[in-house]
């Protein structure tokens, strides 16, 4: 058998699917050659770690949720008793046999739905509306039969007429079945939301199943939503009967129910009644809480300032000792701390304090260099002064940055006053006490400004001379900026109590209104500096295609922008709103959709480590944005070639639904186990899309890189599992499959499989309770946008296990044992509310810093790699593999018109152009003069191509380098080409 035919059978045989004598061939063929045995072992271990992997982790959930309590063992005397006894079991067995029968039909007729039958027909439906399965399309007068599965897409709506004249209606992104059972209709829901109007009242029951509940009514209007973990129940008219955890409980008109925290007397969830079409029947419900587009959109969830910090009233009035009414008035970004003291208080308690103090970390600081980058900014910074004023600091700090870059700060010290100003003149040796004040200071401002700046300071004056006329201690107060008269202007405004104007206007109000009093929040008018900036563009050259470009962008949508981050448990946790203008978001600002509840999380693990999930528009909506941009932008003949492209997709991108979903699951090693996976909303034409994409990717790399390619389908648990097998790329086989209306995507079939094996399970990452702890809660868990990390304690065994033997010893040195960083290890989340007017953002790791430390990984990767020296080798490997394969191509033009392959790089080169412009140089040689090589290869009339590789050392191409197992390790870069076979012979 040949190297080249490995792919072909590899991955039947690890299914045990490989007939005995290919088996046989495989096999032999794997303990000669060394190469072939390599890529075998590692396919070996990555499908061994993920069977084990899985199955393991199968076996201790279900240990977990099913105990198991172990058997008594039995003594001799009660084996003889038992055996006594047996006769007389049998005889009660069958006794019980016929009542039994009967009993067992009596449930059996109850617990199973009775046929086929059409249960109802369609009254609106909106958007492709699918009956999964079949994939039918559902429009109005549609027949909805038995146990059809039936998926309303999120930008749709479908609503129902029952047999007996009631209606239904399911919100966009629910999934459900109607069932009939002899004595109840049944609505059995996989997430989302209805609303059953039952005003003629049904014959029998009427029945909301879900994960955590079952709610039984007879004629009311009622609805029931099913999140992540929880099911909610309200109810508008007459009783509902609750069947949740064993319990039964009646929740009557004006109340809701939800599975996690029982019964409560109203009902404040807007957002859940605005979308009914029925709305008439909700008027009790509406009643409680307003369903209009305010209410819609809640104030954002902050940490609010202790109760002792005034708090605007409404209509709100600046308190005289509320700082930011003193911000000037053109204040562009703002920082208001309220409660400072209990900020620092949290921080200290939290994992990020505890991290900081970390011995480990300390001594890695220490030998790499760090503590004296550390201890020259201290110096510089002043720092330890400025820590000892700010421990003086006993009220509000206040920041604000002009549209002309201007800062000026403002901070509270009414009890230390005195001490605060006594410390800063003796360590800056300046007076910080205005020399003026109130109305003289105001009459003769200008003199003192133009008297400050003409001054001349030493160079080797005070400390404190650069600060000279910035920097004021005044009526409890430190002002600071850099503008000498920004800073007199706020000191006068202080000692008058006349504000800026800027706490009334239109831009705080806004962010009072939507965070009235937080302990801290960060804000900026995004809307005033993108309208800046394009106002100073007006003379730019290209002013008008920037100005598209915002657009597209959708810059000009947007109106501010509000941070508010605090400190919880050992962890953190932070609201953020970016709002826009009144007229909505558009373009790139508008490509993330409206929440709706996320499926994609089905098909991972509760293991996995990162998980990140969308809800997007449709690629129709992203393709017209960018089009109508080319258009404006005047490029006519890119603009016919995009939109070309995009009528021919049309079809195809109609076709998703909404959701993409991608995670790295576990294990991570030898491969990433990287699943992708995309909602469909009509599965039939996206499978035609995706089969005409690989065509035509087929297709190109045959024509541009001469690879030959074959798809393979086969049949898992009765999925058909898609693989794209391409010619010389063993380790990486795109594979793919349609479940349950997604469409799902691994870079090997055994990933797919996993998938799979998940979903039909049910033990996925939604069911996880370190997953469910983090999530918001009842309707709030249908968002837009949501990521979910717990990678930290997998990053010290991976630096140790990984990368740490693979650096040479100074390399080493620089690397910290990062075995501590499991004791701060706990998962965080990122999740997103995306409306019209604004995108309201929530990071919460209260029970560590995981979240963050796996943000972090990047960057340290960034700063440690270009360190040792993995970049270059990677960079120079990836090199070397171009040329090399430029080198090949030629070799086999060489070769088909010579009926040989050449033997020296001379015949390659000469004439120029021929076969190859230039011989390409060698990333890992000495000089830019010295090309890659070639040898006469093993075997008569073969040939070796080669760069000498990351060690310099030249083998002659007989030791072939691996960068899996030692990034800087010996060997060449390799290309081996046989002699041509003789015409009419083949080889296995």
């Amino acid at each position: 058998m040949e190297c080249d035919k490995l792919d072909l059978y590899l991955t039947d045989y690890l299914e045990g699917e490989l007939d005995r004598a290919r088996t046989d061939e495989l096999l032999d063929h794997v303990e000669k050659c060394e190469a072939c045995r390599a890529e075998f072992q590692s396919y070996q271990e990555q499908d061994k770690h993920l069977r084990v992997f899985y199955k393991r982790e199968l076996e201790r959930t279900e240990r977990m949720e099913n105990p198991i309590p172990q058997a008594p063992v039995a003594l001799p005397s009660e084996i003889r008793r038992r055996a006594t006894t047996r006769w007389l079991i049998h005889a009660v067995a069958a006794a019980l046999f016929v009542a039994v029968g009967f009993a067992g039909w009596s449930v059996y007729r109850r617990a199973v739905p009775t046929g086929g039958q059409t249960l109802a027909h369609v009254r609106e439906a909106d958007g492709q509306v699918l009956v999964l399965k079949t994939d039918a399309l559902l429009q109005p007068g549609s027949e909805i039969r038995q146990a059809e599965k039936i998926r309303v897409p999120h930008s749709g709506y479908l609503s129902l007429v029952l047999a007996d004249g009631n209606i239904l209606e399911a919100r966009g992104g629910t999934q459900l079945s109607l069932l009939d059972f002899p004595d109840r209709l049944e609505v059995a829901m996989d997430r989302g939301q209805v609303w059953a109007h039952l005003k003629n009242r049904p014959e029998k029951a009427f029945v909301v199943r879900t994960a955590q509940l079952t709610a039984t009514a007879h004629g009311t209007v009622y609805g029931v939503e099913e999140g992540l973990d929880r099911s909610v129940v309200a109810v508008a008219e007459g009783d509902v009967i609750v069947s949740s955890g064993g319990a039964e409980t009646d929740v009557s008109a004006g109340e809701s129910y939800s599975s996690r925290t029982g019964l409560t007397a109203a009902f404040a969830d807007a957002a859940s009644l605005a979308w009914s079409r029925l709305q008439e029947n909700l008027t009790s419900l509406f009643s409680i809480v307003s369903a209009d587009s305010d209410s819609t959109v809640p104030p954002l969830e902050v940490q609010t300032a202790p109760a002792a910090t005034p708090v605007p009233s409404t209509p709100i009035v600046a308190a005289p000792n509320d700082l930011v009414a003193y911000l000037p008035a053109d204040t562009l970004y703002v920082l208001d701390l309220r409660d400072l003291k209990g900020l620092l208080s949290e921080f200290r308690n939290s994992d990020y304090s505890a991290l900081a103090k970390n011995e480990a970390l300390r001594l890695w600081w220490e030998n790499s260099g760090g503590q004296k980058i550390l201890e020259e900014v201290r110096r510089e910074t002043e720092f330890d002064k400025v820590i000892r004023i700010v421990s003086m600091l006993d009220g509000q700090v206040a920041v604000g940055v002009t549209s002309q870059g201007d800062f000026v700060l403002m901070a509270e010290c009414i009890a230390s006053e005195q001490t605060v100003r006594l410390e800063l003149e003796t360590q800056l040796g300046i007076s910080v006490t205005p020399s003026l004040a109130g109305d003289e200071m105001a009459e003769i401002l200008d003199t003192v400004v133009r008297a400050a700046e003409a001054s001349t300071l030493h160079p080797d004056g005070a400390p404190g001379e650069d600060l000279r006329g910035r920097l004021y201690v005044s009526r409890g107060c430190i002002v600071l900026s850099n503008e000498k008269d920004l800073a007199l202007e706020t000191v006068n405004r202080l000692s008058q109590g006349g504000d800026t104007g800027f706490f009334d206007g239109e831009f705080w109000s806004k962010i009072r209104r939507d965070a009235s009093n937080p302990r801290l929040a960060l804000a900026a008018n995004l809307g005033g500096q993108v309208a800046n900036v394009i106002a100073d563009l007006a003379d730019e050259e290209h002013a008008d295609q920037i100005r598209e470009t915002f657009d597209l962008l959708g810059l000009p949508s947007l109106d501010y922008l509000l941070l508010s981050p605090s400190f919880e448990g050992r962890g953190t946790q932070q609201a953020a709103r970016l709002a826009f203008v009144d007229d909505g978001r558009y373009g790139a600002m508008d490509w993330i959709a409206e929440p709706a509840p996320m499926r994609g999380l089905d098909f991972f693990s509760p293991t996995i480590p990162l998980f990140a999930s969308a809800i997007a528009r449709n690629p129709n909506r992203i393709c017209l944005d960018y089009l109508a941009w080319l258009e404006e932008t005047g490029s006519a003949v890119k603009f016919a070639t995009v939109l070309a492209q995009v009528a021919r997709m049309t079809d195809f991108f109609e076709s998703f639904g909404g959701e993409i979903a991608i995670g790295v699951d576990k294990p991570i090693l030898p491969f990433p186990n990287v699943k992708i996976a995309v909602e469909m909303s009509n599965p039939a034409v996206f499978q035609a899309g995706i089969d005409r994409i690989v065509v035509e990717l087929q297709a190109e790399l045959e024509s541009r890189q001469g690879k030959l390619s074959v798809v393979e389908e086969k049949q898992y648990h009765g999925y058909t599992i898609e693989t794209l097998i391409i010619d010389g790329v063993p380790l990486f086989q795109p594979s793919w499959t349609y479940v349950n209306g997604f469409f799902v995507w691994g870079p090997g079939p055994e990933f797919v499989r996993n998938s799979i094996d998940v979903f039909e399970s049910g033990h996925t990452i939604a069911n996880s309770s370190r997953f469910l702890s983090l999530v918001p809660t009842g309707s709030e868990m249908n968002v837009s946008l949501l990521v979910y990390q717990d990678v930290a304690q997998s990053v010290p065994s991976f630096v140790r296990e990984k990368i740490v033997p693979k650096l040479d010893k100074d390399a080493t040195g620089m690397v910290p044992d990062l075995s501590f960083l499991e004791s701060y290890s706990a998962p965080g989340i990122v999740y997103a509310y995306a409306r019209p007017t604004c995108i309201d953002v929530y990071l919460k790791a209260p029970t560590g810093i995981d979240l963050n430390l796996g943000m972090a990984v990047p960057m340290v990767a960034n700063w440690l790699v270009p360190r040792i020296g993995i970049g270059q080798t990677v960079t120079g490997v990836a090199r070397a593999q171009v040329a090399l394969e430029e080198m090949k191509e030629a070799a086999l033009k060489f070769q088909a018109e010579n009926g040989r392959l050449p033997q020296s790089l001379s015949e390659l080169a000469n004439p120029a152009g021929q076969y190859i412009d230039r011989i390409p140089y060698d990333p890992f040689a000495g000089g830019l003069d010295e090309t890659v090589r070639l040898v006469p290869g093993p075997t008569e009339g073969s040939i070796r191509i080669y760069s000498i590789g990351p060690d310099g050392v030249d083998d002659r191409g007989a030791v072939e380098y691996n960068i899996t197992e030692r990034y800087d390790g010996p060997g060449d870069i390799v290309v081996e080409l046989p002699e041509l076979e003789p015409t009419g012979t083949t080889s296995e």
